[in-house]
């Protein structure tokens, strides 16, 4: 049987070189599975932290996207696995 699982990103825009700057991983039933802020290279346009409201220092301390791209495909396709 397969597990639902949602995926919820924050990015720095809509265009095609917009970053993900925040990834979440939920269950079926809500739990968290996984969430990190990602470190952008670029910029985050006002506009997009008026959605979000997260800002450049805020990702100061995050992992980039590199850091946690495989982990985040580990919690995808076992979504049972915790964090």
């Amino acid at each position: 049987m397969l597990n639902t699982i949602y995926l919820d990103t924050e990015t720095t825009g809509l265009d095609h070189n917009a970053e993900i700057i925040q990834l979440g991983i939920i269950d079926e039933e809500g739990r968290v599975i996984f969430d990190s802020l990602v470190k952008c290279e670029g910029d985050i346009p006002p506009e997009a932290s008026g959605v979000h409201g997260i800002k450049k220092i805020d990702l100061v301390d995050a992992p980039t996207w590199p850091e946690i791209h495989g982990l985040s495909l580990i919690h995808i396709s076992e979504p049972t696995r915790p964090y």
